[in-house]
């Protein structure tokens, strides 16, 4: 079986939340961080979206990363292509 190596840069994240709306199997919204995050976030939740990050994975603040050998790859192909800021990357390891 093939491994994948999918990884979310979080500096070129535009939040657009399509990743983890089109496959929910690698992507998720991470949770929010700082002050105004979370002193607001009940009411902020629904204005704005979250950055990804990807599941099961490591995060640090530039990028999310986690390895996969599954056979739905191809919906994380899917958002790696309708990805706006270019953030997501998925390489064969």
């Amino acid at each position: 079986m093939v491994r994948y190596r999918v990884e979310v840069n979080l500096r070129k994240c535009k939040r657009c939340a399509y990743c983890y709306s089109l496959d929910p199997t690698h992507f998720e919204p991470a949770p929010e961080t700082g002050l105004f995050a979370k002193a607001f976030a009940k009411y902020v939740r629904s204005y704005f979206l979250s950055k990804s990050r990807v599941i099961g994975g490591k995060s640090d603040k530039s990028k999310s990363v986690g390895t996969f050998d599954d056979d739905k790859i191809d919906m994380a192909r899917q958002a790696e292509g309708v990805c706006r800021g270019s953030a997501i990357t998925i390489t064969e390891i």
